[in-house]
């Protein structure tokens, strides 16, 4: 099964992608989703674009990569759940575009998984 993992600045895998949504890998929650190129967090609030395999916050900084990758595990999570929560988070999102954002070539001193949470 070939699935794509979500990176922090230390090689961690933090996340992973069903449906372009976001899952945490250490407690299976939904934490962000991502819709075209623009990347959303648990308050659905616009946190950076996805662009090359990267996850890039709104000042340019990577704050994560992406990674597809074969796994022998299927991994277990209630489906219906996360759609429903999805669409919750779909119906606040106000911002539907993501302005352009010059990419550095440095990581954000800021862990994924927090800006996803704010």
């Amino acid at each position: 099964m070939k699935m794509t993992f979500i990176y922090d600045d230390k090689n961690n895998q933090v996340a992973y992608l069903f449906n372009q949504l976001i899952i945490s890998v250490t407690n299976n929650k939904l934490m962000g989703i991502i819709l075209g190129h623009c990347v959303y967090g648990l308050q659905a609030k616009l946190v950076g674009t996805y662009f090359k395999e990267k996850i890039i916050d709104t000042k340019g900084e990577t704050i994560a990569e992406l990674k597809t990758e074969s796994t022998p595990d299927k991994l277990s999570f209630n489906k219906e759940s996360f759609i429903t929560e999805s669409w919750g988070m779909i119906r606040k999102i106000k911002e539907h575009f993501s302005p352009f954002v010059e990419e550095k070539l440095v990581w954000s001193k800021n862990n994924f998984i927090d800006i996803l949470s704010r």
